[in-house]
């Protein structure tokens, strides 16, 4: 699995909604719109327009510092 759910009570009927993601390391979750650094780049939990819900890629980390895509760094 790639994400997690919770039931809720919802009136007279149960239902599950999706809460957030599994992390790539499969040992935690990450919730929706949060963030997560794994192996050198961060992900974004997102839930996209047709209803899928994934880690997506949103930069990368280098010497410890978070850079978005598109943004330029000098490797020293």
């Amino acid at each position: 699995n790639t994400y997690y759910y919770r039931c809720r009570d919802d009136g007279r009927v149960v239902k599950t909604t999706i809460e957030g993601c599994i992390a790539h390391d499969k040992q935690r979750r990450v919730p929706l719109g949060q963030t997560d650094d794994f192996n050198g780049y961060t992900y974004k939990c997102q839930q996209k327009t047709s209803g899928v819900v994934q880690m997506c890629s949103v930069g990368c980390i280098h010497d410890g510092q978070r850079y978005a895509i598109g943004q330029q760094y000098k490797l020293l």
